[in-house]
């Protein structure tokens, strides 16, 4: 049961580690984000590229996204609870 509890407790410096090192990755390469999908898409607008940095939050200052928001109210507005409902049954088959 220790051992169990040590594991579990372990993950948590574990999930913090790779997320800060995936934003650290995505953050500090050259270029945008949005520039190989302005590239694939040659009919792409300005407008879309805008669009786009909304939707990834690309539009807002470095400060902004390293603030943690445990409000839900993302998840809520993509879906989440729902699809997850009803897509958990499936996995557990």
């Amino acid at each position: 049961m220790r051992y169990l509890l040590r594991r579990l407790l372990g993950l948590i410096p574990t999930f913090l580690g790779i997320t800060v090192i995936c934003f650290a990755v995505i953050h500090l390469a050259p270029g945008e984000p949005t520039a190989l999908q302005a590239e694939l898409n040659p009919n792409i607008t300005a407008q879309s590229i805008e669009r786009l940095k909304t939707h990834y939050g690309l539009d807002k200052p470095l400060k902004t996204i390293l603030t943690f928001s445990f409000d839900g109210t993302s998840l809520a507005r993509a879906g989440f609870p729902a699809e997850n409902s009803k897509l958990f049954p499936v996995s557990l088959q």
